[in-house]
């Protein structure tokens, strides 16, 4: 029997072993394949993540809709006067403080896209999110208050579809002037984009 390898064995399984280890070359070529898949996917991800949060703002602001139609039907049709923005409006107090009964839930109030922080006009404090510094993330149309409707001073311009009540304090999902950067709550329920006024008013979307 024996024992020893013969020389060509040795050489076919040092082949072998070659063939089976990558040299340097291959694997600079995986890691730029891969870093181009992630340079492209990291985009769509982003995307479809900024897409989902607009989704999610849109409902929350159709379900603070129904809490202030409850309101309506139990204060004669008139909308609360509440601050627009508390921390300058000192003398009213926070729609989320009004309407606490009709939403217990005080993170109703926030979008999951205000997260990018502001700088507070009265104080000029720096802050997390509007939702930390104001109690919401909506700004509340203050020339609303203790009106019905449709005595808003546009209405008759705009109408229950164009007029708005609830709108998210900055261009949480875009860039400032781009569709559907700004989700508007309007008096007749239905959550749009801020183009919906701008457009009628002949406003530039950027200035709202």
């Amino acid at each position: 029997m024996r024992l020893s390898r013969s020389p060509n064995a040795d050489a076919m399984t040092g082949c072998a072993l070659c063939r089976g280890a990558f040299t340097l070359l291959e694997v600079l070529v995986v890691v730029v394949i891969i870093g181009v898949l992630v340079g492209a996917l990291v985009p769509t991800v982003a995307a479809a993540r900024d897409r989902a949060q607009k989704i999610a703002c849109g409902e929350g602001l159709r379900g603070l809709g129904n809490s202030i139609h409850v309101y309506l039907t139990e204060n004669d049709a008139t909308l609360p006067r509440s601050a627009q923005m508390p921390s300058v409006n000192v003398g009213y107090e926070p729609l989320p403080i009004t309407l606490t009964q009709q939403v217990p839930d005080k993170r109703a109030w926030k979008c999951r896209a205000d997260s990018s922080g502001y700088i507070r006009v009265a104080d000029g404090k720096i802050l997390g999110s509007y939702f930390e510094g104001e109690t919401s993330s909506f700004e509340y149309n203050f020339s609303l208050g203790g009106k019905r409707v449709e005595r808003w001073f546009l209405f008759n311009l705009l109408g229950e579809h164009g007029t708005f009540v609830l709108a998210d304090f900055e261009h949480f999902h875009g860039k400032r002037g781009s569709t559907g950067s700004k989700n508007v709550l309007f008096a007749d329920g239905h959550v749009g984009d801020v183009r919906e006024i701008t457009q009628t008013l002949g406003m530039p979307t950027g200035g709202f």
